[in-house]
This record gives structure tokens, C-alpha cells and sequence, in this order.
């Protein structure tokens, strides 16, 4: 029966279920971790991009809500007033709630009180406001034309 224990050893020490197993060095998970780096960082430059591109497209949409917003409030003044200066001073005040900005020479009263007004603001962003050369990409201006009727 000894003799069968010793076999019985040696075949455990062969699978691999022996008590003392060996610790087998090598890599240790370093591909895996080098791979799984990478991937996170492509990852993340690439949800980095998608925000600044969502940015801008958010930004210019809401700008053109608001030059619609700044020039129904300007005529809806001028019907009222038939003061332009009173239209100009409620459109921007619309456009200041609103984070827009408007220039006096952008902003024109039709006759029959229609008003043509553009309105510009600037986009959110992590990276564009960094560089002269991209900050200019973050500005969007839209125009728009409105005519209250009461």
C-alpha cells in the first residue's frame, strides 16, 4: 500500500493539484492591462471629441432659438411702440437671458414690423477654448426673422 501512496503523489504533482503548487511566473495580466489602457484611452479621446461636436451642434440650435425668441419679442415691441429703440432694448434682453449677444446693426425693423436680427453666442467646450486658432470655432451665429401678429 505504500507504494500506492507514492504513486498517488506523484500523479497529483503531475495534474497540477498538489498542495505546494507552483507559482508560474511570466507576464502576470501585463497584456492584458496594456490592452485594456489602451482601449480606455482610445475610449476616452473619442467621447472627448463626440462632446466638443455635440457641443457645437447643441450650441447652434439653441442660438437659432434664440435669434427667433430675440426677433419675435423686438416686433412684438415694435407693434406695440413703433419705437425701435424700445424693440431693440426687449430683443436684447431676451438674447442677454439667454446667453446671446446682439449687434445694433444686426438688428433691423421692417416696415410692416417684421424684425431681422442675428444673435450670437459661444459653445461649451473642454478643449476648443484652449488655442486662438479653434476658440473662433465655438462662436455660432444665426439669423432669424419673426412678425408678431396680435
Amino acid at each position: 500500500m505504500q507504494s500506492q501512496r507514492g504513486n498517488g503523489a506523484h500523479a497529483r504533482r503531475l495534474r497540477g493539484d498538489s498542495v505546494h503548487a507552483r507559482r508560474v511566473r511570466g507576464d502576470g495580466g501585463d497584456i492584458v492591462v496594456g490592452w485594456l489602457t489602451k482601449i480606455t484611452l482610445v475610449l476616452a479621446l473619442l467621447s472627448l471629441i463626440g462632446y466638443e461636436m455635440v457641443s457645437l451642434g447643441i450650441a447652434r440650435v439653441r442660438t437659432e432659438d434664440v435669434a427667433v425668441e430675440v426677433a419675435r419679442e423686438g416686433s412684438e415691441q415694435w407693434q406695440r411702440n413703433r419705437d425701435v429703440q424700445q424693440a431693440y432694448a426687449a430683443g436684447t434682453a431676451v438674447a442677454f437671458a439667454k446667453g446671446g449677444q446682439v449687434n445694433p446693426e444686426e438688428f433691423v425693423v421692417e416696415p410692416d414690423g417684421t424684425v431681422s436680427v442675428t444673435v450670437c453666442r459661444e459653445a461649451a467646450s473642454l478643449l476648443l477654448y484652449r488655442t486662438k486658432r479653434t476658440r473662433k470655432w465655438l462662436k455660432t451665429c444665426e439669423t432669424a426673422r419673426a412678425k408678431y401678429v396680435a
